[in-house]
């Protein structure tokens, strides 16, 4: 499945996204070997399922993983604009890197994605999105509200997460992202 977290600056769409991860491996997919993502995950690194790669080394893996056929990982992009951003003209690399990666639900595999409101990405990520999530976070309440747009069926719903602000210490949001 692939999953998108789309907002405004300082909206919670890395907080969304690293929530989600940490449910693959922990909740949702038990069978989930490690998260692959471009921004450091401690709880995770901690256990020896995370692993960290800059935007250029998550671009490269993720054409292998798709190249290669692996299975049950989650891959967590933050700020996917800067790695496969959207474009006007043919980059052959970046869509031999994403040539099926939609057939990562086979595979056992879930991407997770972070983008600006405003800012669109690759157009073969965006067709393969199955589920887009719109985040906003109230720092005076302390709740993470999310509008579920689901790729199929349009508006499925809002949620709230409350105390949202207890999984700040997974990772590290002033972080450059490169």
């Amino acid at each position: 499945m692939i999953i998108g977290c789309c907002g405004w600056q300082d909206s919670g769409k890395t907080l969304l996204a690293q929530i989600i991860a940490h449910m693959c491996v922990w909740v949702i997919e038990p069978g989930v070997k490690g998260v692959v993502s471009n921004v450091k995950l401690p709880t995770l690194e901690m256990d020896g399922r995370a692993i960290y790669r800059d935007n250029a080394g998550l671009r490269g893996w993720l054409s292998e993983m798709v190249g290669k056929g692996f299975t049950n990982y989650c891959v967590l992009i933050d700020e996917v604009d800067r790695v496969f951003p959207a474009r006007f003209w043919g980059d052959r690399k970046q869509s031999e890197d994403l040539m099926g990666v939609w057939q990562d639900e086979k595979c056992g595999n879930v991407i997770i994605y972070t983008a600006h409101m405003g800012v669109d990405v690759d157009k073969l990520l965006r067709g393969a999105t199955r589920m887009l999530l719109i985040p906003e976070y109230n720092e005076v309440s302390d709740v993470l509200s999310v509008m579920v747009c689901d790729g199929r069926y349009g508006v499925d719903g809002e949620y709230e997460l409350e105390n949202a602000s207890r999984f700040f210490k997974d990772y590290d949001r002033w972080a450059r992202v490169v």
